[in-house]
């Protein structure tokens, strides 16, 4: 007598065990499983329900059609694992900001990360920078020797960009009020500089007075450049 499973290792409960009874001689069969944890069966060839991670030893017991009697027993036969790949991370950052990656995954022997980018990395939990914005699907396999388990979580890469207007947009010579108009994203701060006055404020619109500056008691005129500098909300500028 025997029997066989179609398949004997499981990745992740359920398990659902198909068994096949080969059991040979005159007929007709009586059959009783255990299949190791608590639940048994009456059928010929039954399948069964592992619905937790674990090792099961099964066993058989078949009168024939002249009662008599034989049994097998296959310890450890069913093995039910338990991995689950895992990850946290934030949901967003800034580019070329280093974001770290905290595996959470269950007990495993690697790690295969893919960033969503091109990048790709075996280290357990890894640092990584996107350089340029936009939103990535990070997928995660680990390996536990014979199993592999998968998981994806979005991340979402921020740069702000913006625009700006000034007016007059050919002012004279100074003393000159110059106002700047800011196009940024919503909630985001603005702070404005000049190369040759520095520091002029803060806000989306801005008017700041330019006085002259003197070379050897002589007003001159100025050629200047103008920085905006935008803030999001997630501080990324």
């Amino acid at each position: 007598m025997g029997f066989s499973a179609l398949s004997t290792l499981f990745c992740n409960p359920p398990g659902y065990a198909s068994f096949t009874n080969t059991t040979i001689g005159v007929g007709p069969f009586t059959s009783y499983w255990h299949f190791g944890d608590g639940g048994a069966s009456t059928l010929l060839s039954p399948t069964h329900s592992y619905t937790s991670p674990g090792n099961y030893d099964v066993s058989l017991r078949v009168t024939d059609g002249h009662g008599c009697t034989d049994s097998i027993f296959f310890p450890s036969y069913i093995t039910v694992n338990n991995l689950i790949a895992g990850f946290t991370s934030v949901a967003a950052a800034c580019i070329n900001t280093p974001v770290t990656f905290n595996n959470t995954s269950t007990t495993h022997i690697s790690s295969q990360w893919d960033f969503g980018d091109g990048g790709t990395t075996t280290i357990e939990a890894p640092v990584y920078a996107y350089a340029t914005a936009g939103t990535y699907n990070v997928r995660l396999i680990i390996f536990d020797g014979t199993c592999y388990d998968t998981i994806v979580h979005p991340i979402t890469i921020q740069h702000p960009t913006g625009s700006f207007a000034i007016s007059p947009l050919h002012p004279c010579s100074p003393p000159q009020v110059l106002t700047f108009t800011a196009s940024v994203p919503s909630g985001s701060t603005v702070t404005w500089s000049s190369l040759v006055y520095g520091t002029l404020g803060s806000g989306t619109t801005l008017s700041h007075l330019f006085s002259p500056i003197s070379i050897m008691g002589n007003p001159v005129g100025v050629i200047d450049s103008i920085t905006m500098i935008i803030t999001n909300s997630l501080g990324c500028k």
